[in-house]
């Protein structure tokens, strides 16, 4: 399913047609029906394994959410942790610990890099934790309107993935104002659109997508404009 997933997008991205939408900037149109899942070959130049360097304070479990930026690679799994190793898999330093302190988290998700901080989103308190991406020193926390379930920092905006108040919203919000988000989208009331593939999702530093399997598109988040 992960390689359908990852096929899906990359074919999306490097040959679909582009139209603009009244929500977004612009919609990526797929049928699933005519998507051939290509050789390894056709979508990939090589392939790397990185084995990550295992000491007593980078134990890696099953691995919920992963980010790469700047040759460095965080990841938060099942172990409730979010961890930073080099670009080879030396392991760098832990970012935050397990607490209700300031820094803490309890069950830490989404991560997202971004100017030298590093942002990972704490569902249980609903704050966007911010650390220095040099050596995961806390820097502030910024308190969230919504629980989302997803969140992606990109380029001065952070973008959530809601599922509390509506059946899916996804909202645009700027990281100096937090409090005031715009709503990109929602869904109409009996319509159901959330699944494991409904993704927000960043191409390396660039622009965030939203994956709607429903309707077989991919938007790339335009803050509403």
């Amino acid at each position: 399913m992960k390689l359908l997933f990852t096929t899906i997008i990359i074919l999306c991205l490097l040959g679909c047609s582009k139209k603009e939408q009244s929500q977004f900037r612009y919609t990526i149109n797929i049928n699933p029906t005519e998507v051939n899942q290509p050789e390894y070959e056709d979508i990939v130049k090589s392939i790397e394994y990185i084995p990550l360097e295992t000491t007593n304070s980078s134990l890696v479990g099953e691995v919920v959410n992963m980010y790469v930026a700047d040759g460095r690679i965080y990841i938060n799994s099942d172990r409730k942790q979010v961890l930073c190793f080099s670009k080879d898999g030396k392991f760098l330093f832990k970012i935050g610990n397990r607490g209700r302190g300031p820094g803490e988290y309890i069950s830490p998700y989404s991560i997202s890099a971004e100017k030298g901080i590093v942002y990972v989103t704490c569902q249980d308190s609903g704050k966007l934790l911010c650390y220095d991406a040099s050596d995961g020193k806390f820097l502030k926390s910024i308190k969230l309107p919504k629980f989302y379930i997803q969140v992606v920092v990109s380029n001065g905006y952070i973008y959530g993935l809601d599922m509390t108040t509506k059946p899916l919203a996804i909202d645009a919000m700027s990281l100096e104002n937090p409090s005031s988000p715009e709503e990109l989208y929602s869904s109409t009331e009996g319509e159901y659109v959330y699944s494991s593939f409904t993704q927000l999702f960043q191409s390396g530093q660039g622009p965030c997508y939203w994956v709607d399997p429903l309707r077989g598109c991919v938007y790339e988040l335009a803050r509403g404009e």
